[in-house]
């Protein structure tokens, strides 16, 4: 075992591209969060971060790592996401077995339990308050993963090229959180919540990267598939399910081709538009976003759910972006690239290499 590797790892992972999309309290916390589960791994069970398995990170996840009153509730709700973004950087060679671990949701429970240890009487009310969330979510929880283990031997499920886990973690967020917008009853699962969790909160999700939002549509089009061959829905709900997904591919397929940041940006600014209609041009939502710090915090915590976990300042987390205008340019600027590029695909571009040679050969014919 190489424990002085952890810390390297751990300096190379606050740099990468897995700790950007992190939320503010998120990266806040991530160093401790990482330097203490990598230490008692190491005291507990003697293993550095390249030799992790399932059975080792869940006894850790409800040790002194997080059962004492050293770290704080925003420590507590960070955490699950650190760790899951610090193990794709790391790339395990068990990493679904670990992944599967961290987001079993009676493993993330046990954690946040331990905590109580650590907790002042508001911290503790608030627990029990989402004690009794989960518990009223159990049996759909369960039902979900059902689901998604019978998924698991449908061909047209094991063709769309995602690792299992990063299937089971898409299909859990998708249900959870058109849930919240709707009922736990699928056919009573309206399309423009559908559409609002694939189009928004999906392709802002910490947990999913863009390797696995390339196939969110066909993903979610196999969960119905399943979902109607077991008459969960009916064919009704199926072709109308379907409908709404095809409809969004499209965007989806724009939306990756931004960075994640500048994709928040543009997600942001159609929200805007959608809900304010006089806020139009870039210049007139930069200034009311600028204005509406509130209405921005709300629209987030729609778009991004998880954030409120975070109990995240809107403040802080926009202090010093660029501003929605930029973030405009650089798309139209990428669009005309791409314009240009479609008309004279195949075209020899003057003064070229290639156009030189051309003419030197066409010399020598003559």
């Amino acid at each position: 075992m190489d424990y002085k590797l952890n810390t390297k790892h751990v300096k190379d992972f606050l740099k990468s591209k897995e700790f950007t999309r992190l939320s503010a309290n998120q990266q806040k916390h991530a160093d401790n969060i990482l330097s203490r589960f990598n230490h008692y791994m190491e005291i507990d069970h003697q293993l550095d971060d390249q030799h992790w398995n399932g059975e080792a990170v869940a006894q850790n996840m409800v040790s002194e790592f997080i059962a004492t009153r050293e770290v704080d509730n925003k420590f507590g709700v960070a955490a699950p996401a650190v760790l899951n973004a610090y193990v794709k950087f790391l790339k395990l060679s068990n990493e679904q077995e670990i992944l599967v671990t961290l987001n079993k949701r009676e493993n993330i429970f046990r954690m946040q339990r331990s905590r109580l240890l650590g907790m002042n009487i508001d911290d503790f009310s608030t627990m029990v308050d989402q004690m009794i969330a989960d518990d009223e979510w159990g049996p759909l929880e369960r039902e979900t993963r059902e689901w998604v283990e019978a998924l698991g031997k449908k061909d047209y499920f094991q063709k769309i090229p995602m690792d299992d886990s990063s299937k089971a973690v898409a299909i859990n967020i998708f249900v959870e959180y058109v849930v919240d917008w709707s009922s736990t009853n699928v056919n009573n699962w309206p399309t423009n919540a559908i559409q609002f969790v694939v189009s928004y909160s999906l392709l802002l999700h910490p947990e999913l990267d863009d390797r696995d939002l390339k196939y969110i549509v066909p993903l979610i089009k196999a969960l119905f598939q399943y979902l109607f061959e077991i008459e969960q829905i009916d064919a009704r709900h199926l072709e109308t399910y379907n409908q709404a997904l095809d409809q969004l591919a499209p965007f989806v397929v724009a939306m990756l081709k931004y960075t994640f940041a500048d994709r928040e940006v543009m997600i942001l600014v159609n929200y805007v538009k959608s809900n304010h209609s006089q806020q139009q041009t870039p210049e007139q939502i930069d200034a009311w976003i600028a204005t509406h710090p509130q209405e921005v915090d709300s629209m987030l915590l729609r778009l991004e759910p998880w954030r409120n976990d975070d109990t995240y300042d809107i403040q802080e987390d926009l202090e010093g972006e660029f501003s929605i205008v930029d973030v405009v340019e650089r798309r139209d600027s990428r669009e005309q690239q791409d314009k240009f590029n479609k008309q004279h695909k195949g075209n020899v571009i003057p003064f070229s290499q290639k156009k030189r040679n051309k003419k030197k050969k066409n010399k020598r014919k003559k």
